[in-house]
């Protein structure tokens, strides 16, 4: 089975997917997955685009909606400091901060998808 949610900010559009395990239930924080992936695709067109300032906006969305139970017990993160970093660093480098936003997502995604044990991908 698999989840889509749709995303989009100033004119781009993206569906976001995750996929289920046989028998797995489909929980809301599933749908939070697939959001995120959705927001990722987004962020990532704006900044093929040129558009740095889109891409923050949406990579920050995108961590917004999968929000904290992201991260299983007993595994560490790092990804707070690159938050962090990346948005003392927004006003003077939009495309850096941008970028270190993308990577903040795509590792929460993988943190959440690693701390689910294959119930979903």
């Amino acid at each position: 089975m698999a989840l889509t949610e749709d995303r989009g900010l100033d004119g781009q559009t993206a569906t976001g997917e995750a996929i289920l395990a046989p028998g797995e239930e489909p929980y809301p924080e599933y749908s939070r997955l697939a959001a995120a992936r959705a927001w990722r695709k987004v962020a990532e067109a704006h900044r093929a685009r040129g558009n740095p300032g889109a891409a923050y906006d949406a990579a920050r969305a995108g961590i917004n909606e999968l929000g904290e139970s992201y991260l299983a017990p007993r595994t560490e993160d790092d990804t707070s400091l690159k938050l962090l970093l990346a948005e003392e660093v927004r006003d003077e480098n939009a495309s850096q901060a941008a970028a270190l936003l993308l990577r903040v997502l795509e590792n929460r995604i993988a943190l959440f998808v690693q701390g689910r044990g294959g119930r979903v991908l």
